[in-house]
């Protein structure tokens, strides 16, 4: 087949829907498809794809967006006709979507919520009624969810289905759920051999119990919970090995929690919280990494309390990598999960009580053994191979109901459907 990827940014360093989409095309090339990615921005490294750079107005975020998609739908149509065109963030002119940002109304309720501020949060709100980009994301989601040239979408989770279907009121036969797929040779338990490393490398004692969270929106993403779950767990840490007494780095013998934060946000405000609940020696902010695979191999647990999420690849990297993760029912991981098994899922992001509950619940060696295990085991059935493989059927499914060159077809007949 010739296919066309169409996503804003391709860069696999990123993570996320873009390290995901390069996995696709990857996995699409190798199986022998023609594969074009049309960004703006992009890095395809030794990806055998050729790349389509989208040209954009700065000005404003609003405007990006905007002649994003009507330029990228102009390209598409140009460079065509293309069997599939693959949309992953808000674009048009494809005739399949995977929105791997969920709906737009429900991430702005979440987004908003996870504002503490009173004032600010009703600031923010307004803020976003008057936004051109919201306006632009509401009107092309509305098209791709409605539009008949759109054959089939793709889901990465149940929860995004439900919010696609509450929201836009698509038929559940144009939805697939197809949950994001994990390389499981890059993300495996043997990435604890660099365990001592990692650990070295951001002072933290090979004794020490440690916790990880990988993302770049710290707000949304829950930071602030686990810093309060720190402060809890501190105040009462009960339950946790005490190691003896003498223990290089450890002279009380007892074992520490601490957290690592991984990722590209300002850890200030979240800095100063850690500060004013006397935690701030458990907590280690580290940016942005490259290597982040050995981190899942450094930690004992994965704590990821979001607000939203449509459906976190990291999640999904910790339990390849036999991390038992603790996350939110506003993740679409969470949908594979069983609570007490793999992890679990909080129904509140700002419960930081039952955070570190769960958090405790990992100090038994036994128990941590055991979910570790199961957590693998959940993902050896969600592969990056078995996720193209799913994508490819359903591709496939788009090809063949096609009625010749019926022009309501965007891809085929050049009708780029922007705004």
């Amino acid at each position: 087949m010739r296919i066309a990827l169409n996503i804003d940014r391709f860069l696999p360093a990123r993570g996320g829907g873009e390290r995901y989409l390069c996995d696709l095309a990857r996995a699409l090339a190798a199986r022998g498809h023609e594969v074009h990615v049309f960004a703006h921005d992009a890095e395809a490294g030794d990806l055998p794809v050729k790349v389509h750079r989208v040209p954009i107005n700065r000005l404003t975020p609003g405007l990006r967006l905007l002649t994003f998609a009507r330029n990228s739908a102009r390209l598409i149509a140009a460079a065509g006709p293309f069997d599939v065109v693959h949309a992953v963030g808000k674009s048009a002119g494809m005739n399949l979507y995977n929105p791997h940002g969920g709906v737009e109304q429900a991430w702005l309720g979440q987004h908003l919520r996870a504002i503490e501020n009173p004032a600010y949060r009703w600031f923010a709100g307004v803020k976003r009624l008057f936004s051109l980009r919201h306006h632009v994301i509401l009107q092309l989601q509305a098209e791709a969810f409605r539009s008949p040239a759109v054959k089939k979408i793709i889901a990465i989770s149940d929860m995004v289905k439900a919010d696609i279907q509450r929201w836009h009121g698509t038929p559940e036969k144009r939805i697939e759920v197809i949950y994001n797929g994990v390389d499981l040779d890059r993300f495996h338990p043997r990435n604890q051999e660099h365990r001592a490393e990692v650990r070295a490398r951001h002072g933290v004692a090979d004794q020490d119990f440690l916790l990880l969270f990988v993302g770049n929106n710290f707000r949304l993403k829950g930071v602030a919970t686990i810093v309060r779950a720190l402060a809890l767990l501190e105040a009462a840490p009960a339950g946790l090995p005490r190691q003896p007494a003498g223990t290089p780095g450890n002279r009380s013998g007892s074992r520490r929690v601490r957290a690592l934060i991984v990722g590209r946000d300002r850890p200030g405000r979240y800095r100063r919280l850690a500060r004013r609940l006397g935690v701030a020696d458990r907590l280690v902010f580290t940016g942005g990494v490259r290597d982040v695979p050995r981190y899942y191999g450094a930690a004992e647990v994965y704590v990821h309390p979001t607000y939203y999420d449509a459906c976190s690849l990291a999640v999904f990297e910790a339990l390849a990598s036999g991390l038992p993760a603790i996350t939110t029912r506003y993740n679409g991981a969470a949908g594979l999960m069983v609570d007490g098994r793999e992890g679990f899922s909080l129904d509140d992001p700002e419960d930081a009580e039952t955070l570190a509950a769960r958090i405790v619940h990992y100090y038994d060696p036994s128990r941590l053994r055991l979910a570790r295990v199961a957590a693998r085991r959940l993902m050896e059935s969600h592969s990056a191979a078995a996720n193209a493989q799913r994508v490819i059927e359903v591709y496939e499914e788009v090809v063949s109901g096609r009625a010749g060159d019926d022009p309501a077809v965007c891809c085929r007949s050049g009708a780029g459907g922007a705004p």
